[in-house]
C-alpha cells in the first residue's frame, strides 16, 4: 500500500502541482453512538448524512469564526486563478479573506466542482464516487497511466476517495478495505471535517476551544431539521463558501432566492449561530462546559482570526516573520529517552516494510490493474 499511496501523491502533484499539496489542515473525526442514533428513531445513513446537509449550510459562519489564511506568500500565487493584492514586498492576501485555502487558491478542483455533493442519499454520494474514479477526464487525460509509466493512478475526476475534496465526508469503517466498498456494504460509521484551518494562535493548530466549537456544531447539526438539498440551494452554499473564503470578514451570505431581503451580514448571522449553540448548550446542560468557548466566538465574531493575523502580519513587517514570533515558544529539547522511542519506531518500520516486501504474492502493475477493478 505503501507504493500506491506514493503513486497516489504522485498523481496529485501531476495533476495540481506541488504547491497545492503544501497547503495543511486539520481533519476532525466525530462519530455517534449507536444508542443515540436508535433514540432519535433514525436510520444511521441518514442521520449521518443529515448532519453533513447541516453542515454545508452552516460552513460559510464557521470560516468567518476559525477561517485564519488570509494571506499567503507572493510565490503561491503564481499561474493561480484567484486575483490577489499585495500585502507588503513577499505577501499577498484578499483584504477581507478568512480562508485562502479554502477558496479557488487553496484545496480547490475545478473539475469537482461542476457537480455540487448534496448529501441527498448514500446511493447518489457512493455513485458520483464510482463516476469520478471510472469515467475519464479530459483534463487529466495527458498524464500517463500506461503500467510501464505510471504517473497518476487513473484518468478519473478523482484517483481514490481520498481526493475527493469536500468539507465534510462520510467514512466507512477502517478496514482493509476501500472507503467506497465498505460504505456500500456496511454503511456510514464516523464524519470527517476536512476544511478546517490550522489555528496559528494555537501551540498545536487547534485549541481545545476550537475543538468544543466543531463538537457543539456537529451536534447542533445532527438536532436540527435536515431537508435534502435541492438545485437552488446548491448554488446558493457554493456561493456563500466562495463569499465568506474570500471575504467573510465583512460580507453578506444569500439567505435565499426568494425571500425579500434575500441577504443578511455574516456577522449577524454568525451571532445567531453562537446563540443557536449556547442555547443547544442548555437544553443538553453543558453550558458550564461550554461557556467559555462561547465567550471566545463571540470575540472571534467581533474581531475574527483572520483579521487578527493581517493586523499581526503588518505589525511584523511580513507573514514569515509573523509566524517565527508565533512558533518562538515551540522550541524544546527533546528528552532522550523519547528520542529513543522515536529511534525504535523507524527502525520497526523498516523490519515491518522489509517483511512486507517478502510477503507480497503480486507486483505493482498486477496489483494497479486488481485496484482499478474494485469500483466498476
Amino acid at each position: 500500500m505503501s507504493k500506491l499511496a506514493y503513486l497516489y501523491r504522485v498523481g496529485l502533484r501531476n495533476r495540481y502541482g506541488d504547491k497545492m499539496q503544501s497547503t495543511a489542515g486539520i481533519h476532525f473525526n466525530i462519530s455517534f453512538s449507536k444508542d443515540i442514533i436508535e433514540k432519535l428513531g433514525l436510520d444511521k445513513n441518514e442521520f449521518y448524512l443529515g448532519i453533513c446537509r447541516n453542515f454545508l449550510r452552516v460552513f460559510p459562519i464557521a470560516l468567518r469564526l476559525t477561517g485564519c489564511s488570509p494571506i499567503t506568500h507572493k510565490s503561491f500565487v503564481k499561474g493561480r486563478n484567484l486575483q490577489v493584492e499585495k500585502l507588503n514586498q513577499d505577501d499577498c492576501y484578499l483584504p477581507n479573506a478568512t480562508s485562502l485555502r479554502v477558496s479557488r487558491l487553496g484545496y480547490y478542483s475545478d473539475q469537482q466542482e461542476e457537480k455540487f455533493i448534496t448529501f441527498n442519499g448514500l446511493n447518489e454520494y457512493l455513485g458520483l464516487i464510482k463516476e469520478y474514479i471510472n469515467c475519464p477526464n479530459e483534463k487529466f487525460s495527458e498524464i500517463s497511466t500506461d503500467l510501464n509509466n505510471l504517473e497518476q493512478i487513473n484518468n478519473g475526476t478523482i484517483q481514490t476517495e481520498s481526493e475527493l475534496y469536500n468539507h465534510i465526508r462520510p467514512k466507512g469503517a477502517q478496514t482493509d478495505k476501500r472507503q467506497y466498498i465498505e460504505l456500500k456494504n456496511n454503511g456510514i460509521e464516523y464524519l470527517e471535517i476536512r476544511s478546517i484551518d490550522l489555528n496559528p494562535y494555537s501551540e498545536i493548530g487547534i485549541s481545545k476551544i476550537d475543538i468544543e466549537f466543531w463538537e457543539a456544531l456537529v451536534i447542533l447539526c445532527a438536532l436540527s431539521e435536515s431537508p435534502k438539498i435541492e438545485e437552488d440551494e446548491a448554488l446558493i452554499i457554493k456561493e456563500n463558501i466562495r463569499r465568506a473564503s474570500e471575504s467573510g470578514q465583512d460580507c453578506y451570505l444569500i439567505d435565499s432566492f426568494d425571500s425579500q431581503k434575500g441577504e443578511h451580514k455574516i456577522s449577524d448571522l454568525s451571532e445567531k449561530l453562537i446563540s443557536d449553540i449556547y442555547k443547544l448548550c442548555l437544553d443538553l446542560g453543558v453550558e458550564d462546559k461550554y461557556e467559555k468557548m462561547i465567550r471566545e466566538f463571540e470575540n472571534r465574531n467581533k474581531n475574527p482570526l483572520s483579521t487578527r493575523l493581517i493586523d499581526d502580519v503588518n505589525k511584523n513587517r511580513g507573514l514569515f516573520k509573523t509566524v517565527l514570533n508565533l512558533s518562538e515558544h515551540q522550541k524544546f529539547e527533546m528528552e532522550n529517552n523519547l528520542v529513543k522511542s522515536f529511534e525504535k519506531e523507524v527502525n520497526l518500520s523498516r523490519i515491518r516494510y522489509e517483511e512486507s516486501l517478502q510477503t507480497d504474492q503480486i507486483n505493482f502493475s498486477e496489483f494497479i490493474i486488481r485496484y482499478r477493478e474494485e469500483i466498476r
